[in-house]
């Protein structure tokens, strides 16, 4: 039981995180792809798409013998993004 708790928390998580992923992407790309090369803005789909794809082509395999937490690795993937979004927001605002 413990062990499908677990399955059910990573699915949500995982859900959770694609989603903001797709939101950042969509504001990260308004705020600085639109105006420069003047195309169009995406929508949250289309960003989550993006962000997919891009992750599938730069994903790297660690061969380290060290082992992290799903916890870890969740959390650091998280604010990764939040700060990501906050240090583009902050950028925007001298443009």
């Amino acid at each position: 039981m413990v062990a499908f708790l677990k399955f059910i928390g990573i699915v949500v998580y995982s859900i959770f995180a694609v989603i903001l992923g797709g939101i950042v992407l969509v504001d990260l790309w308004a705020w600085f792809i639109v105006p420069v090369f003047h195309m169009g803005v995406l929508n949250i789909p289309q960003a989550i798409g993006i962000s997919i794809l891009v992750g599938y082509m730069t994903h790297q395999v660690s061969h380290s013998k060290q082992t992290e937490s799903m916890a870890n690795i969740f959390l650091v993937g998280f604010i990764r993004v939040l700060m990501a979004w906050g240090m583009g927001w902050i950028v925007h605002q001298f443009i």
